[in-house]
């Protein structure tokens, strides 16, 4: 076991990388470095072949720099507040970047939190997304959290952080941020259209058969795709026996939309859906199930009928669907938005955490760019956004709607560790917290608006609240037998 030095505050994790700490006294345990301060050689860990982070890392073309865990036993300056529960945090030092790479620390504590962490001045140089990886100099430095376990009054706090883990990632900058994001959706979030047939989503539409009658239409949201989403409906419809209910009353005409979320806006994912979209001369009948910005896609859809006659939108269910916007969308959020959501994702099936994980390593290499670009995609669902004040308008439809939201009251040490960080954190935006939300999006608003538009508020019987849930959350609504009973109660 390393001793803390205390005369330089620093343990040496390789030639290039060392953790620094404000602790007046403190050791070590660190497992997966080569070298300690003083030289002597630790026990490395290997990167494991099914480490499902490790792999998605090779698949999305980002390199694993170092790896290794750090247990902390020490204590606070004397200066330290006796009744504080944080102090400053241990930085994690690189010498010496490669200039044409992005950076950051893939860290998980030992609640099980986990954080993306960029270098110091990449985001919060005046509370701004505005400075460029080249622009901070030949040390990179990561806070890295640092919480008392232990206080009281005496004359230091006693800290035992426990284990860390602490993942040091790069990738190249190849392509400016916007691009490479725009490269990624088009190869891995492409558009299509996809029937359901056999109980899977195939691609072979048989458009004369869903015009037959009324179709039912399944729109993904933000990050991820239609099977890594609507798979858990269909699994969740066969586990209740209710999927028979569902299937005929459309004599199987359900299909769904994919598309990206991220570099397109709601307005362009539909031109480009009546543009895939065939026309026989008569409007295609539709309802609908939309989760998150997929109900932002949905309104366009319903309420701004650029191409009138196509589609007839009967009904429609809103699922964890921002109509007023997420905090979180505020570009100024976004890096809260990516840590909120990796940890959401640790929750889900295998299945439905892949895809939107790997969507998240991309989201983190596009913010480890430094110079942000707009995303329209993400920006729909800003409050104060542009698209956000042209939806939430009164425009002539008559979709009936229904929504389903949760009030998120989670337990887990994971989520709550998170939750006590972002509030010790001066960028970010408190609003979040101050109103019930399902994680991500605010309860009230999946079916009340800030302003008058048609539609909107969504009358309280058609409404279901999964009120002080512990269980629930923004990403797994259809795993939940509530939600499939509301959907085939109101769509049936």
């Amino acid at each position: 076991m390393p001793l803390f030095d205390i005369e330089t505050q620093k343990v040496t994790i390789s030639d290039r990388i060392t953790l620094n700490t404000s602790l007046a006294s403190g050791s070590y345990t660190i497992l997966g470095s080569d070298t300690t301060s003083d030289g002597a050689a630790f026990e490395v860990l290997e990167v494991e072949e099914l480490d499902q982070f490790a792999e998605l890392c090779r698949e999305n073309g980002v390199t694993i720099e170092s790896h290794f865990s750090v247990t902390v036993d020490g204590a606070a300056p004397e200066t330290a507040a006796l009744e504080t529960t944080a102090i400053e945090p241990m930085t994690l030092d690189v010498e010496n970047p490669d200039p044409q790479k992005g950076m950051a620390v893939y860290h998980v504590d030992e609640a099980g939190t986990v954080r993306w962490i960029f270098p110091n001045g990449l985001h919060q140089e005046a509370g701004s997304l505005n400075t460029t990886a080249e622009a901070l100099g030949t040390t990179l430095s990561f806070n890295l959290p640092l919480a008392a376990m232990t206080g009281g009054q005496s004359e230091s706090l006693a800290l035992r952080v426990g284990q860390q883990f602490v993942r040091l990632v790069s990738w190249p900058l190849e392509q400016a941020a916007f691009e490479a994001i725009r490269l990624w959706e088009k190869a891995f979030r492409p558009y299509e259209f996809l029937q359901l047939k056999d109980g899977e989503f195939k691609d072979d539409i048989d458009w004369r058969f869903l015009r037959s009658g009324r179709s039912l239409l399944l729109i993904h949201g933000t990050f991820v795709y239609t099977e890594s989403t609507y798979d858990a409906l269909i699994a969740a419809l066969i586990k209740q026996g209710r999927f028979d209910e569902l299937w005929e009353h459309y004599d199987g005409r359900i299909f769904a939309f994919s598309h990206p979320s991220l570099h397109h806006s709601p307005f362009a994912n539909i031109d480009k859906f009546f543009e895939m979209l065939p026309f026989n001369g008569r409007p295609m009948e539709l309802d609908f199930i939309a989760h998150s910005r997929g109900g932002l896609v949905a309104r366009v859809l319903a309420e701004q009928p650029a191409h009138p006659g196509r589609v007839k939108v009967n009904k429609g269910v809103f699922v964890g669907t921002p109509n007023r916007g997420t905090a979180l969308a505020d570009k100024q959020q976004w890096p809260f938005m990516l840590n909120r959501m990796a940890n959401v994702a640790l929750s889900l099936p295998i299945n439905q955490q892949n895809g939107l994980q790997t969507a998240l390593i991309r989201f983190a290499q596009f913010l480890g760019q430094g110079i942000i670009p707009d995303l329209p995609g993400l920006q729909s669902m800003d409050p104060d956004g542009a698209f956000q004040q042209n939806i939430n308008q009164t425009s002539g439809h008559n979709t009936e709607y229904f929504a389903i939201t949760a009030d998120s009251e989670p337990t887990g040490e994971r989520l709550l560790n998170l939750f006590r960080s972002e509030a010790a954190d001066p960028h970010f935006d408190h609003a979040i917290h101050g109103e019930d939300n399902d994680v991500v999006v605010p309860s009230a608003g999946v079916h009340t608006l800030s302003q008058s538009a048609t539609g909107f508020p969504i009358p309280t019987e058609k409404v279901h609240l999964f009120a002080d849930s512990t269980d629930v959350h923004h990403s797994n609504f259809f795993s939940q037998s509530e939600t499939i009973n509301k959907l085939i109660q109101w769509l049936t």
